[in-house]
């Protein structure tokens, strides 16, 4: 069964490889196409453990060091979405680039608040793929 966080992934995936492909093409992606599909895996993730209150989840989605800055800093946005109580009514990926040799994915969200309000938010992570391969959020804003 797949994810949430899978499902949203082929949703954006596909159309982009079918518009990518032709009937004589079939090489394997480029290791930056690969790398723009992981890092919106991840952020789909990321989306899943806030959804369900995961935040030891959410955080083991990023780097030590960005885990540790998030949790230093009270007002930092993984937080502020914890101690509010904040839920995302709808989100989705609007973007992938490569810039510096990190990933940038854009993201709008639906913020809904504990009052019922809602904030209609654009997040703006960047990732980078570690020593081990694994794809991590070194930054979100």
């Amino acid at each position: 069964m797949l994810t949430n966080a899978a499902l949203r992934t082929l949703l954006f995936v596909l159309p982009l490889a079918a518009c990518a492909a032709t009937s004589e093409d079939s090489a394997p992606p480029t290791p930056e196409a690969s790398f723009k599909m992981e890092a919106v895996g991840v952020v789909n993730e990321w989306f899943d453990a806030i959804e369900a209150r995961d935040s030891a989840g959410a955080a083991a989605l990023g780097t030590k060091a960005w885990r540790q800055a998030e949790q230093a800093n009270s007002s930092s946005f993984t937080n502020s979405i914890f101690r509010d109580g904040v839920r995302f009514e709808t989100h989705g990926i609007v973007g992938t680039t490569i810039e510096d040799g990190l990933a940038k994915v854009r993201a709008r969200a639906t913020m809904l608040r504990t009052d019922g309000t809602t904030d209609n938010e654009g997040l703006r992570f960047s990732l980078e793929r570690n020593a081990e391969g694994d794809v991590k959020i070194v930054d979100l804003d």
